[in-house]
């Protein structure tokens, strides 16, 4: 479950989403699946923008990052299903993974946790689906 952290209650929307998924487990007797919620702080858009190059600035919220994401992608809309090609493709990728545990380390360094991205996780878990 992918999460923007700047979410008004982000604790009741991840109890709320796990909550629903397994009462309707339950109905269809299915096992209980583990949910791992995947936050980016502020919102998505931290991860895009790692794309490009790497960034340790703090953000507000989108719209303080969005200035920054136009540099690189001057008409950036939510849900662009073309956002893949957009942010370089597989090039593109590897720069956001790479630039990704960078800012996880400064982040570490710094003892801060603002922007922040666990989108990698979604990406290594599936490449290791892949292979």
């Amino acid at each position: 479950m992918v999460i923007d952290a700047e979410q008004d209650d982000l604790n009741k929307a991840l109890k709320l989403c796990e909550k629903a998924l397994q009462q309707e487990n339950k109905k269809k007797e299915i096992p209980e699946i583990l949910i791992e919620p995947i936050l980016s702080l502020p919102c998505f858009e931290v991860w895009l923008l790692l794309h490009f190059r790497f960034s340790d600035q703090p953000f507000v919220n989108f719209a303080s990052l969005l200035p920054e994401l136009h540099l690189n992608i001057p008409n950036y809309q939510k849900n662009d299903p073309g956002i893949f090609l957009k942010v370089g493709g597989g090039e593109g990728l590897q720069r956001a993974l790479t630039n990704t545990v960078r800012l996880r380390n400064a982040l570490k360094q710094k003892g801060a946790g603002n922007p922040s991205t666990e989108m990698d996780k979604i990406v290594e878990a599936m490449i290791a689906i892949q292979t």
